[in-house]
């Protein structure tokens, strides 16, 4: 079987849970968002897509106080 360079670019998974986690961390590392983002796609973590990032934006809102640093982030928010 053959596989073009194209169809192994987007063939990667999308792992929310791991993808959330990774943010967290590379933001505490002082990453920008933009640069996290990057490394997450880069560590195989997710496949770049938008649906693939809407997956790890879920993660994210559905568990806040596991990801304070990307909620903050992704949602503008400030704390109390």
């Amino acid at each position: 079987m053959l596989f073009s360079d194209q169809s192994l670019v987007h063939a990667g998974p999308c792992q929310s849970y791991e993808a959330a986690y990774n943010l967290e961390a590379k933001l505490r590392e002082g990453f920008s968002l933009e640069q996290a983002k990057e490394s997450v796609v880069e560590q195989d973590y997710s496949d770049g897509s938008a649906a693939c990032f809407s997956k790890i934006k879920q993660e994210i809102k559905q568990m806040p106080y596991a990801f304070p640093l990307v909620h903050r982030a992704l949602y503008k928010t400030t704390r109390r």
